[in-house]
């Protein structure tokens, strides 16, 4: 298994997110969204379940954030960036 299918599995992807996903998207960008999971929650489940979560916020719109990288796969660096703003303190 590859490191992509390393993480997305880690993630709870489906076979088509895995499929999809390992072809469009780098790993530095799938490493990045995991690392930005990783400071922003202390809990694994949080960790690796957010990906899988539906989110009502932009730029999901109630996809879940696996869903809204297969289908947008150049927008993994905003993903990364949404994850990252959850971290700073209003």
């Amino acid at each position: 298994m590859c490191r992509k299918q390393v993480i997305l599995s880690s993630w709870g992807a489906s076979d088509r997110h895995v499929r999809v996903i390992t072809v469009k998207v780098d790993l530095g960008d799938l490493e990045h969204i995991r690392d930005m999971l990783m400071v922003v929650f202390d809990n694994p489940s949080n960790q690796s379940g957010f990906m899988r979560k539906a989110n009502y916020n932009a730029p999901f719109y109630s996809q879940t954030p696996l869903d809204y990288l297969t289908d947008n796969p150049d927008k993994a660096m905003l993903i990364a960036q949404h994850i990252r703003a959850l971290a700073v303190p209003w």
